[in-house]
């Protein structure tokens, strides 16, 4: 797990051995390089605690990808994880459960969802990224961008919202709307573990969004290799980035 901390932790012999230590104790097999490793491993020990007890838990990124990392690490779980009816009954095991259950509850998220049924940690936090968002949300368009931008669902999914007000749909009465586009990476493909059919009922339902009051909200969910701007006739609200499809190939 420890790859994804990289910028938290040193390697001994590549950082801190050669950038603190004299250049006589740069050989290894002397008593005070042995001295000097055995408190260094100690210190790292403490630092790699510290990340797994502290860091870890106040990143809801972090402890999702940790997560789904314990999930993929174990044959057992994964199995259940993908199952046609997964109990999700590992969860219970996993170091940081409690204190996800504590957090999620203070937003009144817990593990029955009363549209898509029984929730495993993975989707409480999810729903968690944006309840927290949604504390902090003034329902100006540069604050939702922002949001979005900045949200990770795991496994390099990204959301991608893209907007038409009435005057560009023909009709001036008729009320702005938003697509909200899931985009899947490539590395998600037979992996529901990383996105289950709960998964899919949430987004499709429109619980893995900030809605805004007055917006007509459509979801829809692609693979990294295909095209935003190829998939339907409409525009990113960003300097109209987007040619309307007059580009894309037939």
């Amino acid at each position: 797990m420890w790859e994804k901390y990289k910028e938290y932790l040193d390697d001994f012999e590549q950082d801190y051995f050669v950038r603190f230590l004299p250049g006589y104790l740069l050989n290894e097999g002397t008593t005070l390089w042995h001295e000097w490793k055995f408190h260094w491993e100690l210190l790292d020990n403490l630092r790699k605690n510290w990340i797994r007890a502290r860091l870890v838990p106040f990143n809801i990124k972090m402890l999702l990808n940790d997560y789904l990392d314990w999930i993929k690490n174990d044959g057992g779980r994964k199995a259940d994880y993908e199952s046609a009816e997964p109990t999700y009954s590992y969860d219970e095991g996993y170091e940081h459960y409690k204190f996800i259950l504590s957090i999620c509850s203070f937003y009144n998220i817990g593990d029955i969802h009363p549209v898509a049924g029984r929730l495993s940690l993975a989707h409480q936090l999810r729903l968690l990224l944006f309840a927290t968002r949604k504390r902090l949300f003034d329902g100006s368009k540069q604050r939702v961008e922002e949001i979005f931008n900045n949200i990770e669902l795991g496994a390099g999914m990204k959301l991608v919202i893209q907007t038409m007000t009435g005057d560009e749909n023909g009709v001036s009465t008729q009320p702005a709307t938003c697509k909200l586009t899931l985009i899947k990476s490539e590395s998600t493909e037979g992996f529901s573990y990383l996105f289950n059919k709960t998964d899919q009922t949430l987004f499709d339902k429109g619980f893995y969004n900030i809605p805004i009051l007055g917006i007509v909200y459509k979801y829809d969910i692609i693979n990294s290799d295909a095209l935003v701007y190829d998939i339907e006739v409409s525009k990113y609200d960003d300097g109209k980035r987007y040619d309307r499809g007059e580009t894309s190939l037939e």
